[in-house]
Protein backbone atom coordinates (compact mmCIF):
# COMPACT_ATOMS: atom_id res chain seq x y z
CA UNK A 1 0.00 0.00 0.00
CA UNK A 2 1.38 4.03 -1.13
CA UNK A 3 1.42 6.13 1.70
CA UNK A 4 0.18 9.44 0.72
CA UNK A 5 2.38 12.24 1.39
CA UNK A 6 0.60 15.00 2.46
CA UNK A 7 1.77 19.07 1.29
CA UNK A 8 4.39 21.19 3.03
CA UNK A 9 3.23 24.00 5.51
CA UNK A 10 5.34 27.11 5.09
CA UNK A 11 6.07 28.97 8.01
CA UNK A 12 6.60 32.66 7.92
CA UNK A 13 8.56 33.40 11.41
CA UNK A 14 8.70 37.24 11.52
CA UNK A 15 9.95 39.88 15.06
CA UNK A 16 12.65 42.14 15.88
CA UNK A 17 15.83 41.00 16.67
CA UNK A 18 16.72 39.08 19.56
CA UNK A 19 12.79 37.59 19.35
CA UNK A 20 13.63 34.27 19.03
CA UNK A 21 13.30 33.35 15.91
CA UNK A 22 15.96 31.04 15.09
CA UNK A 23 15.12 29.34 18.48
CA UNK A 24 11.04 28.79 17.23
CA UNK A 25 12.27 27.33 14.01
CA UNK A 26 15.07 24.94 15.81
CA UNK A 27 12.38 23.85 17.98
CA UNK A 28 9.24 23.42 16.04
CA UNK A 29 11.19 21.87 12.74
CA UNK A 30 12.20 18.18 12.04
CA UNK A 31 15.83 17.45 10.01
CA UNK A 32 13.76 17.14 6.99
CA UNK A 33 12.30 20.95 7.16
CA UNK A 34 13.77 23.37 5.46
CA UNK A 35 14.75 26.65 7.45
CA UNK A 36 15.93 29.52 5.79
CA UNK A 37 17.82 31.94 8.04
CA UNK A 38 19.54 34.79 6.45
CA UNK A 39 21.53 35.21 9.58
CA UNK A 40 22.67 31.48 9.43
CA UNK A 41 23.44 31.72 5.56
CA UNK A 42 24.93 35.20 5.85
CA UNK A 43 27.80 33.55 8.50
CA UNK A 44 28.59 30.72 6.52
CA UNK A 45 29.76 33.36 4.10
CA UNK A 46 31.92 35.40 6.68
CA UNK A 47 31.66 35.18 10.64
CA UNK A 48 31.35 38.58 10.53
CA UNK A 49 28.28 38.86 8.90
CA UNK A 50 26.50 37.31 11.76
CA UNK A 51 24.15 40.66 12.69
CA UNK A 52 22.66 42.02 10.09
CA UNK A 53 24.52 45.48 11.34
CA UNK A 54 28.19 44.00 10.11
CA UNK A 55 26.74 43.12 6.76
CA UNK A 56 27.18 45.31 3.51
CA UNK A 57 23.68 46.62 1.98
CA UNK A 58 24.60 44.45 -1.60
CA UNK A 59 24.87 41.55 0.47
CA UNK A 60 21.74 41.88 2.51
CA UNK A 61 19.72 42.65 -0.66
CA UNK A 62 21.72 39.79 -2.10
CA UNK A 63 20.08 37.11 0.67
CA UNK A 64 16.97 39.36 0.22
CA UNK A 65 16.34 38.15 -3.52
CA UNK A 66 17.24 34.44 -2.64
CA UNK A 67 14.72 34.82 -0.16
CA UNK A 68 11.86 36.22 -2.52
CA UNK A 69 13.15 33.69 -5.10
CA UNK A 70 12.68 30.74 -2.76
CA UNK A 71 9.39 32.07 -1.84
CA UNK A 72 7.83 32.23 -6.04
CA UNK A 73 9.35 28.70 -5.97
CA UNK A 74 7.48 27.38 -3.30
CA UNK A 75 4.43 28.86 -3.85
CA UNK A 76 4.60 27.26 -7.73
CA UNK A 77 5.49 23.89 -6.69
CA UNK A 78 4.05 21.03 -4.45
CA UNK A 79 6.65 20.18 -1.16
CA UNK A 80 6.03 17.31 0.76
CA UNK A 81 8.20 19.00 3.89
CA UNK A 82 7.76 22.35 5.73
CA UNK A 83 9.61 25.20 4.93
CA UNK A 84 10.05 27.82 8.00
CA UNK A 85 11.69 31.46 6.65
CA UNK A 86 12.67 33.81 8.75
CA UNK A 87 12.08 37.03 8.14
CA UNK A 88 12.13 40.47 10.35
CA UNK A 89 9.31 42.68 9.00
CA UNK A 90 5.59 41.78 9.65
CA UNK A 91 4.36 43.12 7.04
CA UNK A 92 7.46 41.76 4.48
CA UNK A 93 6.22 38.65 5.85
CA UNK A 94 2.58 39.03 5.04
CA UNK A 95 3.05 39.96 1.40
CA UNK A 96 5.15 37.21 0.92
CA UNK A 97 2.38 34.43 3.06
CA UNK A 98 0.03 35.78 0.67
CA UNK A 99 1.75 34.86 -2.46
CA UNK A 100 2.26 31.75 -1.25
CA UNK A 101 -0.87 30.89 -0.42
CA UNK A 102 -0.76 27.77 2.14
CA UNK A 103 1.86 29.30 4.79
CA UNK A 104 0.83 30.75 8.01
CA UNK A 105 2.75 33.28 9.72
CA UNK A 106 4.53 33.33 13.43
CA UNK A 107 4.84 36.89 14.86
CA UNK A 108 7.08 36.78 17.85
CA UNK A 109 7.50 39.92 20.30
CA UNK A 110 10.97 40.51 21.72
CA UNK A 111 11.69 38.60 25.09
Amino acid sequence: MRRLKRAGLITFVCGPPGSGKTTYCQTHSSGRDLVWDLDAIATCLNPFYEKNYNRPIKLNTLLGLWRDQLVQIVSEVEITNNAFIIITDPKMAKLLADQVGRAKIIELTRR
